[in-house]
């Protein structure tokens, strides 16, 4: 096995994937208190990134906390409500993020 590579076995893969339910379910549960627009500048996320890919893979743990840092207050949000037939619709983009 290449000594750069972090494995995850299956019953760490299965508690990873329930932690990502979990958070896409609480980001849907509280969108309503999220700030419509970001509260960043254009081009805040490039100047948090290494100017190089990385050359091994990063612990599950670290990847979560830089999304929740780097890529979340960047988030944009739109509650769009087209009629009482279709539910309200949540568009997420991310604006600014590379400019």
């Amino acid at each position: 096995m290449d000594a750069n590579l972090i494995a995850m076995d299956i019953s760490e893969f299965r508690t990873k994937g329930k932690e990502v339910i979990d958070f896409i379910a609480d980001y849907f549960e509280n969108v309503n208190t999220l700030r419509v627009h970001p509260d960043v500048s254009p081009g805040f996320l490039a100047k948090t990134l290494p100017q190089t890919a990385p050359s091994h893979g990063e612990l599950y743990d670290d990847i979560v906390k830089d999304f929740e840092k780097k890529i979340m207050p960047g988030v944009s949000y739109k509650i769009l409500s087209f009629s009482q037939k279709n539910p309200i619709k949540i568009s997420m983009t991310i604006p600014f993020l590379f400019y």
